[in-house]
């Protein structure tokens, strides 16, 4: 849990290790920025997060069911498939004979509208399927990762970059140096601004980040797909919200 101290600037000193009740202490992890504010004289809780990007995604979700339906809403067409638990829309999505996961995947995704939902127990390839799905998509325009931490994202994104195989993919990535993926070629992004910046350049094919990214207003309809990974550990309204980034919308469930 991340603690404010009651510095002048009230900037934050660190975040909880561990409490020992039997004396009183409190170990703090700290940053060499943190340590130079010196000492907190007391620690209180973080605020509640900032959610006003969520919230105004999913008004926009809603403005749009209002005046279109919840079938007429064509640009919220995944959001609305995911609600209505419909399969993908158009196109061949009936798994064929002699398919891998990837081929059977890939065809349904071909159909370029909706929501598809890859489900499994841990351990049965679901990263390392939505990793070549990630590949895959990047042909035809941006792919964004996200998930419930940076941590999964991360983790994600290092099962990217290991099977690009020499596919031209460059892979951003949204985050602190201490939580990033660990290719020595990951461009890490600071703010948003440059986020943006690398998509109208293509710079970047596939971008992790968190639901604060991608329910940006400014980063609507820039993604042709999205990859939720660990999608059930994830709020509904979350997942409604950074659909709002995307023209196709995939959950890794």
């Amino acid at each position: 849990q991340a603690v404010r101290s009651n510095g002048e600037r009230g900037a934050q000193t660190g975040s909880v290790e561990a409490i020992e009740d039997v004396n009183g202490f409190i170990d703090l992890k700290r940053t060499v920025k943190q340590l130079e504010l010196g000492p907190p004289r007391f620690l209180i809780p973080e605020g509640p997060f900032n959610t006003k990007t969520h919230a105004l995604a999913i008004r926009a979700f809603a403005e749009a069911v209002l005046d279109a339906g919840l079938d007429g809403a064509s640009e919220w067409r995944p959001a609305s498939d995911l609600l209505l638990r419909r399969p993908p829309r158009g196109g061949n999505v009936v798994r064929e004979a002699g398919d891998t996961d990837l081929q059977a995947a890939l065809r349904v995704l071909d159909a370029r509208e909706g929501c598809l939902a890859v489900q499994g127990p841990p351990g049965s390839g679901k990263t390392y399927l939505g990793a070549r799905i990630a590949i895959a998509r990047a042909a035809h325009g941006p792919v964004a990762v996200t998930a419930l931490s940076h941590r999964a994202i991360s983790n994600f994104l290092d099962e990217v970059c290991a099977a690009r195989e020499g596919a031209a993919v460059r892979v951003g990535q949204r985050v602190g140096n201490d939580a990033r993926c660990k290719a020595d070629d990951l461009v890490v992004f600071a703010d948003n601004g440059p986020v943006i910046t690398a998509l109208d350049e293509e710079t970047v094919q596939v971008v992790g980040g968190t639901s604060w990214l991608f329910s940006r207003e400014d980063l609507e309809r820039r993604f042709d797909t999205i990859i939720v990974d660990e999608a059930g550990q994830m709020s509904l309204a979350d997942v409604i919200a950074v659909s709002r980034c995307c023209l196709l919308y995939t959950s890794d469930a």
